[in-house]
């Protein structure tokens, strides 16, 4: 996607959330389903073209997601799409590694392990960058009726004099539907929120946590009288917290990653190939980051200083590593921008419409950082040790650069009310 999936605001003063400040399923888009009526067995190709091979969820490769991107191998943290016949997508990963496809049908496609791949962890810090949680792979179906992978958690970005109240901070990644008589999606993985304020931090819940992969079903009731079992999704791995208070005590976390999808018949072992199947499985877990002592936050209009705090004006000219809520960075800074124009070598996140950076934002004339290769990055479940999916975010990360849905700048309290 082009636009959306950032909440981004900045408040010198009080922020009182009493509802919901939410990014869930916003963020990278699940693999589009594509159906077929042809009964094609036996594909094994990570890259299968379609509609054997289903779609893969979108992850932070560019040029790796669409009707080309196809087949059960996914792209760094986008998953991939089930490989006929009737398996399972994978589940897409942030922090953590998301899950495996399910089998193809049994006992037709006899049960073969040609699901959807998970997508694999990001490697960066949010101290200066974001990522969306990947996408969930579709499945292959061939009923012609189906739903897409899930898609991942968007960003929320949040900076205050202090933060209370017991409304929730989400950007989990979703949860598809059931399939009947086809394999199941993949669910999308958590994506990130940052929230830094000055003061204490209370609230209901902070929470970044991946989607269940979506259950399968022979018939409505279940029960095939040929023994069916489909592919079931793989679920999303959970994604990445930061956190910065005086006193963050009263303020609890969820990165948990979800769990695989069911097989929903008598004579399936519960998963039929999809996972993960433990919810305390640390590979598929996020991680969450505190920062000690609160945040320096400037109510004035310029920060010309190397301070790393938060500019509630127009102009920030220093090397702070800050966020801007104007127009203009002409810094070094790894910062974030809310307006139009970043000129700096930053590494940061771009909220407007020019890059001129080396920080792999939507247009980049400067010295560009390692690009992914635009090869399928191929990892099986055990995702604690690095595949080549993630060398390239070793030295790159994962900047993005969409505008962001919304942006508030509040002087004094801000009470945001439930969710309409």
């Amino acid at each position: 996607g082009q636009t959306g999936g950032v909440l981004a605001f900045f408040a010198s003063g009080q922020v009182n959330n009493r509802g919901a400040l939410s990014a869930s399923d916003a963020g990278f888009r699940g693999g589009a389903w594509v159906g077929t009526a042809a009964a094609v067995f036996g594909c094994i190709n990570p890259d299968q073209p379609g509609p054997e091979g289903a779609r893969k969820g979108e992850g932070v490769a560019a040029g790796r997601y669409g009707p080309g991107a196809t087949g059960n191998g996914n792209v760094a943290n986008g998953a991939g799409g089930g490989d006929c016949h009737n398996s399972g997508g994978g589940g897409g990963g942030n922090a953590g590694c998301g899950g495996q496809g399910g089998f193809s049908v049994t006992p037709n496609d006899n049960g073969r392990d040609v699901g959807g791949r998970p997508g694999v962890p990001l490697s960066y810090s949010l101290l200066t960058h974001l990522s969306f949680g990947g996408g969930g792979g579709a499945a292959h179906d061939n009923d012609l009726v189906g739903d897409p992978g899930g898609t991942g958690g968007g960003a929320v970005f949040l900076r205050a004099g202090s933060f209370i109240g017991t409304g929730t901070l989400s950007a989990s990644g979703a949860t598809p539907p059931m399939a009947i008589d086809d394999g199941a999606p993949g669910a999308g993985a958590g994506g990130s929120i940052s929230i830094r304020v000055a003061g204490d931090l209370q609230c209901g819940l902070i929470e970044a946590r991946g989607g269940t992969g979506a259950a399968s079903r022979s018939y409505p009731n279940g029960g095939s009288p040929t023994g069916q079992i489909f592919g079931a999704g793989g679920g999303g791995g959970g994604g990445r917290v930061l956190v910065q208070a005086a006193d963050a005590g009263a303020c609890p976390v969820d990165v948990s990653g979800g769990l695989g999808g069911l097989a929903l018949e008598p004579t399936s072992d519960g998963g039929f190939g999809a996972g993960p199947r433990d919810a305390g499985d640390p590979l598929s877990r996020g991680a969450v980051q505190w920062l000690s002592g609160g945040f320096e936050v400037d109510g004035g209009l310029t920060d010309a200083g190397d301070d790393g705090g938060v500019d509630g004006g127009l102009t920030d000219a220093g090397d702070d590593a800050g966020v801007d809520g104007g127009l203009t960075d002409a810094g070094d800074d790894g910062g974030v921008d809310g307006g139009l124009t970043d000129a700096g070598d930053d590494g940061g996140v771009d909220g407007g419409a020019m890059n001129s950076g080396a920080d792999g934002g939507a247009a980049d004339s400067g010295a560009a950082p390692v690009q992914p290769s635009s090869r399928t990055f191929q990892v099986g479940c055990d995702c604690d040790s690095a595949g080549p999916g993630t060398l390239w975010l070793a030295l790159a990360a994962a900047s993005l650069a969409p505008r962001p849905r919304r942006r508030v700048r509040a002087w004094g309290a801000f009470v945001l009310g439930p969710k309409v």
